[in-house]
């Protein structure tokens, strides 16, 4: 499982209010969502997001498989 998630791209599609803020933000479920749409199931347990994020850019975002076995998926937040 951790060798499938290495190197792995999410492209999440938002809505955009202000330049390169989020209307809204991008949440774990977010994530899975998008993990599951490329065939990767995870529980949100899993998804090491801090915080939501809240604007465009591309975030690296560890993916706990076991104790101390976290690779990191990198998620682009695209504008709609």
């Amino acid at each position: 499982m951790a060798q499938k998630l290495e190197g792995v791209v999410c492209r999440i599609s938002a809505k955009v209010c202000d330049e390169d803020r989020l209307f809204g933000s991008v949440t774990a479920r977010d994530v899975i969502n998008a993990l599951a749409a490329q065939k990767i199931v995870v529980e949100k347990r899993m998804v090491l997001l801090k915080e939501p994020i809240k604007e465009i850019g591309s975030f690296q975002i560890p993916i706990r498989v076991y104790k101390e076995v976290e690779p990191e998926i990198t998620v682009e937040i695209l504008p709609e």
